[in-house]
């Protein structure tokens, strides 16, 4: 059944495919994944009754996100995120293995980012006891567990972790790694909303990558 859904996706993915547009996508991503050429607005609404037959189905998520995942096209990726989102209400903390898995293959800043803030961040949420798992992750020698264990809580406004996310961030301070600078950047920005003194505090106490030093003062008056 589940292997049929795919294949009747995979069939309105060909059929709704923009050819001309299939290059720009693949070279936006850096030639590092093939592409049928479907915009985002499109693929989501091809997609719909696909995945609310796999929701309904109630298969064994793991198994169905694995299936999706190994498959060449990118859109394939993005299918099988919507996926775990709608299915966000039968996450378990052993999920955190599978998105583990998913960080670390077919790795880029594209699923990679979402991946940390609508799936990881939203299961440590739910699972308060798994955040320890996220220093494991930050120590890891994968920059891309790395960069989630930085950005899973950019959603999480008030309830941030102040002191856990400016420890992330330390241990990579130093990184020449542009997506670990930028991580940092990022995270400290959203957090300087709130917390402005307490950024610029942190900034000026540490000696950031310039990179990372910019982007975290971009929306305050103060000079880099």
């Amino acid at each position: 059944m589940i292997r049929e859904l795919i294949n009747d996706q995979d069939t309105a993915f060909s059929k709704n495919a923009i050819a001309s547009k299939k290059p720009k996508m693949q070279a936006y991503m850096k030639n590092k994944f093939p592409y049928y050429g479907l915009p985002s607005p499109i693929r989501k609404e091809v997609s719909k009754p696909y995945l609310k037959e796999l929701v309904a189905g109630n298969f064994d998520i793991e198994k169905v996100v694995k299936l999706l995942w190994q498959k060449p096209e990118r859109e394939w990726q993005y299918l099988a995120q919507d996926y775990l989102v709608k299915c966000h209400k039968q996450w378990q903390p052993k999920h955190l293995k599978l998105f583990k898995h998913l960080t670390t293959t077919k790795s880029w800043w594209d699923t990679v980012d979402m991946i940390a803030t609508n799936l990881v961040g939203a299961l440590l949420l739910k699972y308060p006891e798994l955040k320890s798992k996220m220093n494991d992750w930050n120590k890891a020698d994968d920059l891309w567990l790395n960069r989630v264990s930085i950005l899973y809580q950019l959603k999480y406004r008030e309830a941030t972790d102040i002191d856990r996310l400016f420890e992330y961030c330390k241990n990579h301070a130093n990184s020449k790694e542009f997506f670990h600078q930028k991580a940092i950047g990022w995270a400290l920005r959203e957090l300087a909303k709130r917390e402005p003194k307490l950024v610029v505090n942190f900034v000026k106490s540490n000696n950031l990558a310039i990179l990372s030093e910019r982007e975290a003062l971009k929306h305050l008056n103060v000079k880099s």
